[in-house]
């Protein structure tokens, strides 16, 4: 097993993990290591924008939005950071070389996307996540201090008395002993887990199971956000339709032609994104559900939304004259490693940022367009404590690899991602949870205690654990709150999304278990 020593373990290579990495290369040297390929992850995929607030009123205003829509359960001390420092991070962002969309008179472009106020998010057309990755990427490559290995999995953390030493990392088949004085987790999220999302195939949830199979202290796992419109397909990842095309004046319609969100919220389309979502997941077993921006206009549609109009012109569907039809998908995770305001988990010498972290700031529903904007200032203000310094430990070991995966653990991946979208899904129940908790065990004592490992065991038993851990923070959690639904009592309903799904529904659905 090789060995090698650095300042600083980066592990991901999203908007958080390239922005760790350039923080940190002004203080030493910084390996970074992407799953897959250098920059790829849910970054380079967000369409929306990022949330900008510069005068007294505007924070002010950010800041409640950002409260309401993670129903009051978000760290206000998280928040206020993340939204006063909204400004310098957008500047950051123009230093490293992204461009946000202005008008003619030199002024932001700002959108407007539900659950919020006021227009108050830049964007880059219609991909602002892979703008701001490229420009980031491009930095990464040029920066001296910044070695960079790609198609890299990390294993296992190296861990001794509440210290962390470092990582092991999987690469071309060979494991090695990666050591640094502080790592940082930046792996993403956990969309993976689920049968639809609109996650790429990279967000398993890897970065959280690292943590907790270390000993690091996770929260608000609970809480995991759906997309209400992904387009319906019989594929996953699902093509996002992103939030900002409703904020554009896009309605929601049914079968029927009716704009049935205003039945159950008086924003309508503009309501927050768990209340639409579980709209849309209540009207598809009677009817299909369609996004609508036939009345926008095709030319302010090219202009504003070039690449979703194409990418949903390659699927079949022209947004200037069709419906679209819409499904929900597993799209952002609102919890993850607690961490403190530097980034610090539990464990010492381990940090985390971006989707992987629990800071606090979404509460139980994350506000449109925060992500990116969190990603970057609990990057960029990484580790002001300084580093205890400590000796690195002698003997290391970690399981032999192994090529081949036996053909037991054949199609199992598929199998817990089915489980997990109906027993812990947008809707839930507590006995269908006990379930999904039962049989998530059984399949783990058949992958944990392995003496060998390679790239798709590590990523399956991570996804085990992760999804162990949802299922059990659903049935801690007894009462509805934002993302986290419950309800008392199942049906059977009609297809759904290319195969049965147990739809669950009861008279009064805000209820605590009982």
């Amino acid at each position: 097993m090789s060995e090698h020593h650095f300042e600083f373990l980066v592990i991901g290579s999203g908007a958080a993990g390239l922005t760790s990495a350039l923080t940190l290369s002004k203080k030493g040297r910084v390996l970074l290591v992407s799953k897959g390929a250098f920059g790829d992850g849910s970054s380079l995929y967000a369409q929306g924008g990022i949330c900008v607030s510069r005068e007294a009123d505007e924070v002010q205003s950010h800041i409640e939005d950002t409260l309401a829509a993670g129903a009051e359960h978000n760290d206000r001390s998280a928040v206020s950071v993340m939204v006063e420092s909204s400004a310098e991070a957008i500047d950051w962002l123009e230093h490293q070389g992204v461009r946000f969309d202005r008008e003619p008179d030199g002024a932001y472009s700002q959108g407007l996307e539900a659950a919020h106020s006021r227009p108050r998010i830049l964007h880059a057309t219609d991909f602002t996540g892979r703008s701001i990755q490229v420009a980031l990427v491009s930095q990464a490559r040029r920066t001296p201090g910044v070695t960079i290995w790609d198609e890299a999995t990390a294993l296992d953390l190296i861990v001794r008395d509440g210290q962390c030493f470092g990582a092991y990392v999987l690469r071309g088949g060979i494991a090695h002993r990666c050591f640094a004085d502080a790592t940082v987790l930046a792996t993403g999220g956990l969309g993976q887990v689920y049968r639809w999302t609109t996650n790429p195939a990279v967000s398993s949830g890897d970065g959280i199971a690292l943590g907790m199979r270390a000993g690091a202290e996770v929260a608000d796992l609970e809480f995991i956000q759906f997309h209400p419109t992904a387009l319906r397909a019989d594929s996953s990842p699902a093509f996002l339709i992103s939030e900002a095309v409703r904020g554009a004046g896009a309605y929601i319609v049914n079968q029927s032609g009716q704009r049935f969100l205003f039945d159950v919220d008086p924003r309508g389309e503009l309501a927050p994104r768990d209340i639409v979502a579980r709209a849309i997941y209540d009207e598809l077993p009677v009817s299909e559900v369609y996004i609508d921006c036939r009345h926008l206009g095709l030319t302010p549609l090219l202009k504003r939304f070039p690449n979703i109009y194409q990418g949903a012109l390659d699927r079949g569907f022209n947004l200037a004259t069709d419906l679209v039809p819409v499904t929900p998908a597993a799209h952002y995770s609102c919890g993850g490693l607690k961490v403190d305001l530097d980034g610090s988990t539990s464990i010492a010498g381990l940090f985390a940022c971006g989707e992987v972290a629990r800071t606090g700031v979404h509460g139980a529903n994350r506000l449109a367009s925060n992500s990116l904007l969190e990603a970057v200032v609990f990057a960029r203000s990484l580790m002001k404590k300084p580093l205890p310094k400590t000796s690195r430990p002698v003997s290391t070991s970690c399981p032999e690899y192994c090529k081949a995966t036996p053909e037991r653990f054949a199609g199992l991946k598929r199998r817990l991602q089915h489980l997990m979208w109906e027993k812990v899904g947008i809707v839930r129940a507590e006995h269908e949870l006990r379930a999904a908790r039962a049989q998530i065990e059984d399949w783990s004592s058949g992958i944990t205690g392995a003496g060998w490992i390679n790239e798709d065991i590590a990523e399956l038993r991570n996804m085990l654990l992760v999804s162990a851990a949802i299922t059990q923070a659903a049935l801690n959690r007894r009462v509805s709150l934002g993302s986290h639904f419950l309800v008392t009592s199942p049906r059977v309903d009609a297809t759904y999304c290319g195969h049965v799904e147990t739809q669950l529904a009861g008279a009064d659905e805000n209820v605590a278990f009982v």
